[in-house]
């Protein structure tokens, strides 16, 4: 599953924001490093866990087996859930199984702890959410991220 990549930083600066008392070890104001939105999106973009999955991402195209992937886009996902179940149940050549988007239980439970600002608390209706990038990231940077990952957005068809 893929999803926009200003929506998943938002939810990374988000996440970030959410306790300022707490010190996270995210800012060091002696080099001034992540200090600023961009700066944490670099952080966030170099490491876990988002860097390392864009790494693989990008090189699944690079050396030619994206075709033999099946991608889903969150946001087709949200939308419109049964169409994307049926594509991926087709892809996988097994028979379908009904699911009810409007009850998710969340039988998988993670300690965020161990994981750099994620959250693995499954909401139990499946809709979208508005995204809330510009408003967090502002335009500039969301500008930025959409040309640095230039290749994610025309590959996945994302507008700007």
């Amino acid at each position: 599953m893929i999803r926009d990549l200003r929506d998943i930083f938002c939810s990374q600066e988000k996440l970030f924001r959410s306790n300022p008392e707490v010190d996270n070890n995210m800012i060091n104001w002696m080099n001034l490093s992540n200090t600023t939105i961009a700066k944490r999106i670099d952080t966030w973009s170099t490491g876990m866990p988002v860097g390392i999955a864009l790494d693989r991402l990008q090189a699944n195209f690079e050396m030619g087996i994206s075709g033999k992937i099946h991608y889903i886009k969150y946001e087709d996902f949200c939308l419109r859930p049964e169409a994307e179940m049926a594509r991926l149940y087709n892809y996988l050549e097994i028979p379908y199984y009904n699911h009810n988007f409007d009850f998710i239980d969340q039988v998988t439970f993670e300690n965020d702890r161990l994981y750099s600002m994620t959250d693995h608390t499954i909401r139990n209706k499946l809709e979208m959410k508005q995204s809330e990038a510009k408003q967090i990231l502002g335009d500039a940077v969301c500008d930025w991220i959409y040309q640095r990952y230039s290749w994610f957005y025309q590959t996945f068809k994302y507008n700007k």
